[in-house]
């Protein structure tokens, strides 16, 4: 997540055109799994957020344990580019959910 919002700092009109690329109907499913998964995880913190994380990969992936090496070195993967996603989301896609997260200080 450091990265991600240091790229973010860094780079907001690459982040704008990786939202713009990804689309409008894909952006408004992104955001609100973040969201969801924000708000189940109660925090933005790794510790907390892993948990959540792994339950939705599950459910998406059908992923529970991994048999071999390179399925987990996939479920790394898609959690860290999640948690890139999450400073991303949480800041250029304002909604009333991001809001009540972050007045909740479930997110800055």
């Amino acid at each position: 997540m450091k990265y991600g919002r240091r790229f973010l700092r860094d780079q907001p009109q690459v982040v704008e055109q990786i939202f713009e690329e990804t689309g409008a109907s894909r952006m408004d499913s992104v955001t609100r799994v973040v969201q969801e998964i924000v708000a189940e995880a109660g925090s933005t913190t790794s510790v907390r957020l892993l948990e959540p994380l792994k339950r939705w990969q599950q459910k998406i992936y059908g992923w529970s344990s991994q048999k071999f090496y390179g399925e987990a070195l996939a479920r790394v993967v898609y959690i860290s580019d999640f948690a890139v996603w999450i400073p991303w989301v949480m800041r250029l896609k304002p909604s009333a959910e991001n809001k009540r997260l972050a007045a909740l200080g479930i997110v800055e």
